[in-house]
């Protein structure tokens, strides 16, 4: 676990029910677990957001150009873009 073995952990539990106490320390606990299950559950949902969903969760990129709808389209456009710049070296 992040490369810490089972010493340095009882270690930081033993620091930390030093400091914290026995009734912050279980509300600590109690804290953190809350906390782990809903990065679980948050971390379940993803696999099955919507690009629609996420489309409208994240701002739209402001970009001028427009970008191409499909991989032909956008090797269609490379091979137009070596060919513009070829004829332009010329």
């Amino acid at each position: 676990m992040l490369g810490m073995g089972s010493l340095e952990i009882l270690v930081i539990l033993l620091i930390g029910f030093i400091v914290l106490g026995p009734q912050k320390m279980i509300e600590a606990a109690r804290f953190l677990g809350d906390l782990v299950g809903q990065l679980r559950g948050v971390a379940k949902s993803i696999p099955h957001m919507d690009l629609d969903e996420i489309s409208k969760i994240s701002p739209k990129d402001n970009m001028n150009e427009k970008s191409p709808s499909s991989s032909v389209e956008f090797s269609q456009d490379l091979k137009q873009d070596l060919t513009n710049t070829e004829n332009s070296n010329e």
